[in-house]
């Protein structure tokens, strides 16, 4: 299928509001090395995602975990994405699959 960046939304918190445990981040990352050979991480000023939720405005502090995929696989992406949701006990986390050519 080519070559695809990956970008991964990953919450900042819990549903209950604490932080979430840096562990899960450094799991994500080791995965994302073994699998991509590399992984980048946009920590230091967290992203704001917003969303409307059937009326109201939802707001979440994000890190954005990105990585080159030369073996992309929709099947194994949609696994690892509902893994990721349980580790970060989320209902979803935001995986986006875009494909790239390198220059």
């Amino acid at each position: 299928m080519g070559e695809h960046l990956i970008q991964i939304l990953l919450p900042l918190e819990r549903r209950g509001g604490e932080a979430q445990p840096r562990e899960r981040y450094g799991a994500t990352r080791d995965e994302l090395v073994e699998r991509c050979g590399g992984v980048t991480i946009y920590a230091r000023a967290p992203a704001e995602g917003l969303w409307d939720d059937g009326g109201s405005v939802v707001e979440d502090l994000v890190v954005v975990f990105e990585a080159m995929d030369a073996r992309f696989s929709v099947a194994w992406w949609a696994a690892y994405k509902r893994r990721l949701a349980e580790r970060f006990e989320q209902e979803e986390v935001l995986v986006r699959a875009i494909p790239v050519s390198r220059i």
